[in-house]
C-alpha cells in the first residue's frame, strides 16, 4: 500500500497536471469506489475547479473551488495519470474519470478497485472519521517528541505494530517501519512501552529523517507504484558494512509465535531454502533492493518474510 511519501510524490506530480482546471464530467464503472454515489458527485462537482491539491497522512485532499473536497484513498493499487485526450483508449482497470474543459481526463485505475473516494464540504474534514483519529504529520513542527512518547507508553505491542497504528503518527506503513526501526537499531517485537527517552528520541528523529528523505527522492516503487506522470522511483538506503553478512536463511510455513528475532540486515543477492506445502524444498534467489531478517525457532533459523520490504542497497 502506498506510504506517506508515495501519497505526497503522488500529490506533487498530478497537482501541476490538473490545477485550475474545471471538471465538466464525471463517469465510473465501479460505483463503490465513489462512497457519496456518482449522482452525487455529479450534481456537486460539475463546474468547479480543482484549486489544490493537500495530503493528510495517506489521503489526498482535493480542493475544490465550490467549497467542497474530495478525498481520496489510493488503498493498493490506486493511482491517477491524466490524458490530454478524453478519446484517449481506456485501461481496463480505469474505473473514474474526470473530463476538462480543455479536452483532457483524469483517470483513476485501480486494479483491486479498493480505492475510494468521498466528497464533503471543505473544513469538515475532522467529521470524516479516518481523519479525525489521524497522529500527527511527522514533520518537525508537527511530530513533538514528548508526545510521542506518551502514545508508545500506552501500547504494549510490538514498537513496529504501534508505528503502523495511524493514530500513533499519520503515514508510517510496512516498508518505513521496518527502515526507521532498523535506522534505530530497534528489534521491531519489542514492546513500545519498554523503549527508554533515548531510543524513543532516535526513533522519533529516525521517522522524520527517514520519510523528508523518501519524499525527496519520490517514494518507493514497490511492485505496481508510480506517479501520476507514470514514473516509477526507487528510494534506496546506503549500506555498506552489511553486505554479505547473512548468506542464507530458512523460510517455512509454521506459527511464529516462538520467533525470536536475531538480526535485520540488507544484503546482497543469496539463496533462501523454502519449504513448500506438502514437504520439499526449493532454492529461491532474492536480489537485491530487499531487507533480509534472521529469526529462530526453537533455535533453529527462520526467514521472517514480512520484513522483508524497504530500500535495500
Amino acid at each position: 500500500m502506498p506510504e506517506l511519501p508515495e501519497v505526497e510524490t503522488v500529490r506533487r506530480s498530478l497537482l501541476p497536471l490538473v490545477k485550475n482546471k474545471v471538471i465538466t464530467a464525471i463517469n465510473t464503472n465501479w460505483e463503490k469506489i465513489l462512497i457519496n454515489g456518482l449522482a452525487t458527485f455529479q450534481k456537486e462537482i460539475v463546474g468547479s475547479e480543482i484549486t489544490t491539491i493537500d495530503r493528510r497522512g495517506k489521503y489526498l485532499l482535493m480542493r475544490l473551488s465550490n467549497g467542497e473536497t474530495i478525498i481520496s484513498h489510493l488503498r493498493m493499487e490506486g493511482r491517477y495519470y491524466v490524458v490530454k485526450d478524453a478519446n484517449t483508449p481506456f485501461d481496463k482497470h480505469d474505473h473514474v474519470t474526470f473530463t476538462f474543459q480543455d479536452g483532457s481526463q483524469l483517470r483513476y485505475r485501480d486494479l483491486r478497485k479498493f480505492g475510494r473516494m468521498r466528497l464533503i464540504k471543505t473544513g469538515q474534514e475532522d467529521q470524516v472519521t479516518a481523519l479525525a483519529k489521524l497522529g500527527p504529520e511527522p514533520t518537525p513542527s508537527t511530530f513533538d517528541e514528548a508526545d510521542f512518547a506518551q502514545r508508545l507508553k500506552r501500547h504494549h505491542k510490538p514498537i513496529k505494530s504501534v508505528l503502523l497504528d495511524q493514530t500513533v503518527v499519520a503515514g508510517v506503513g510496512n516498508i518505513y517501519a521496518d527502515e526507521v526501526l532498523w535506522l534505530s537499531r530497534l528489534n521491531p517485537l519489542q514492546p513500545a512501552d519498554t523503549l527508554k527517552s533515548k531510543e524513543i528520541k532516535t526513533l522519533h528523529d529516525a521517522i522524520i529523517q527517514e520519510l523528508n528523505a523518501a519524499i525527496a527522492a519520490g517514494g518507493t516503487s514497490a511492485h505496481t507504484y508510480v506517479d501520476a506522470e507514470g514514473n516509477r522511483v526507487l528510494f534506496k538506503m546506503p549500506c555498506t558494512s552489511m553486505i554479505g553478512k547473512v548468506p542464507r536463511a530458512i523460510a517455512a510455513a509454521r506459527r511464529l509465535s516462538k520467533l525470536r528475532l536475531v538480526s535485520a540486515e540488507p544484503i546482497t543477492a543469496h539463496t533462501v531454502s523454502h519449504y513448500i506445502k506438502g514437504g520439499g524444498q526449493r532454492d529461491l534467489s532474492l536480489g537485491v533492493n530487499r531487507w533480509h531478517c534472521i529469526g529462530e525457532i526453537d533455535g533453529k533459523p527462520h526467514f521472517q518474510s514480512r520484513w522483508v520490504s524497504g530500500g535495500g542497497c
